[in-house]
């Protein structure tokens, strides 16, 4: 294994989002759910999505339950985000293999329109903030599908120059407007980048894949690139600067082409 691909497994190993879901104000409406701590790692969350994909299509409370997953890292915000979603869903009478359905067709569709139509079905008309939404696609199609968020885009931006392959080598990541523009999320407006991150996801598990034993999903990628911009009490004790992540990952492009070529 190279310095570099063993570098992009170190980021993924250590990989930690500890989430104790007891911690949601109205669990209790919820018996037998909301109970579970994840440890964190990437082996405990992935276990966390393999049984989200088990039960979504017949069961709304594993999805109040990644909602608040998605959160938790909101301290003062979590319980009221999720209690929101929770509202919207409910009053609109909303089953479980409804979500579903918009989220499949989000993903053997992935566009702004379906994209904006898996947004309102959480929030309402109008809500423009993808993160929640784009957990969903990520849980059942991790081969393919990245989340994305605020944490990932600033690591884009940050470093999308040095990590791009040639022009006509692989899909090329395009600059989010985030977080230059002021916004407090990421939002639809940033498709251009969220669409390409997609594609630039697939592309790098792609290339991994070629150099290790290890089968990198989409997801995978994202995780070792959410891994390595830190959180922010991470980035606080190291000083980390703004425009800079925790771990600088080896670029990807100086690696051998695969013999498979990326479609």
């Amino acid at each position: 294994m190279s310095d570099i691909t063993k570098a992009w497994l170190e980021a993924l190993n250590s990989y930690n989002y500890e989430v104790d879901l007891s911690l949601f104000e109205a669990g209790g409406r919820y018996p037998k759910w909301f109970v579970d701590r994840i440890e964190g790692t990437r082996d405990a969350t992935k276990r966390f999505e393999d049984r989200f994909r088990s039960l979504s299509d017949r069961l709304l409370e594993v999805w109040y339950e990644t909602v608040f997953w998605k959160m938790f890292s909101q301290k003062g915000r979590r319980n009221q985000k999720t209690l929101k979603v929770i509202k919207n869903i409910e009053g609109a009478g909303f089953s479980a293999c409804d979500l579903s359905r918009q989220c499949n067709a989000y993903i053997l569709d992935p566009t702004k329109t379906s994209l904006r139509s898996l947004v309102e079905l959480f929030w309402g008309k109008g809500c423009r903030s993808v993160a929640v939404a784009c957990v969903f696609p990520a849980f059942i199609d991790p081969d393919r599908f990245p989340m994305v968020d605020t944490r990932v885009a600033k690591w884009a931006s940050a470093c999308l120059a040095a990590h791009n392959p040639p022009v006509g080598k692989g899909p090329q990541l395009v600059a989010p407007t985030y977080p230059g523009n002021g916004a407090e999320a990421l939002t639809l407006s940033d498709w251009p980048f969220i669409e390409s991150w997609i594609h630039w996801c697939r592309h790098a598990a792609h290339r991994l894949r070629a150099c290790t034993d290890f089968n990198w999903r989409a997801r995978d990628v994202e995780m070792a690139i959410f891994r390595a911009w830190g959180n922010y009490d991470e980035r606080k004790k190291h000083k980390a600067p703004e425009d800079r992540p925790s771990i600088d990952l080896p670029a990807l492009t100086v690696l051998e082409e695969p013999l498979v070529p990326y479609l």
